[in-house]
């Protein structure tokens, strides 16, 4: 141990030697909210980095204007988050999974609620826990 780590009482982290320990560990969890006087609770699965990149990949569109000219790119939030949440949810009350129907017609709170399970389709490139060496 250094004397700078010493001196403020930390200890230093073991170095990893075992790339399969950087597998993500899934599992179900599960969020509360509270909605209309009830509390509701949603069991649902993290999605994968894979995934992530999946529903940012099929949001993006590129079109034409009227005259045939390529419109700029264009990200549609309203399909990653559909995508993800469809995938992340498995169950939300009584009932299993997400129907696309429900989701499109949910309350915009509850949809606020819900969109904290899944990852912000803005990626922070600039790791900050990464150190370059």
């Amino acid at each position: 141990m250094d004397d700078e780590t010493q001196a403020i009482g930390l200890v230093p982290l073991e170095e990893g030697t075992d790339p399969g320990e950087l597998k993500r560990v899934g599992g179900a969890q599960q969020m509360s909210f509270t909605h209309a006087g009830k509390r509701w609770t949603v069991s649902y699965e993290p999605v994968t980095w894979e995934q992530q990149w999946d529903a940012i990949e099929a949001a993006w569109s590129v079109g034409t204007d009227a005259a045939g000219k390529e419109l700029p790119p264009r990200f549609d939030a309203k399909r990653y988050y559909r995508q993800l949440l469809s995938q992340a949810i498995k169950r939300l009350g009584s009932r299993k999974g997400m129907a696309d129907s429900l989701l499109r017609e949910l309350d915009p709170g509850v949809f606020a609620k819900l969109t904290t399970i899944v990852p912000s389709p803005v990626l922070n490139l600039a790791a900050d826990s990464v150190k370059k060496e």
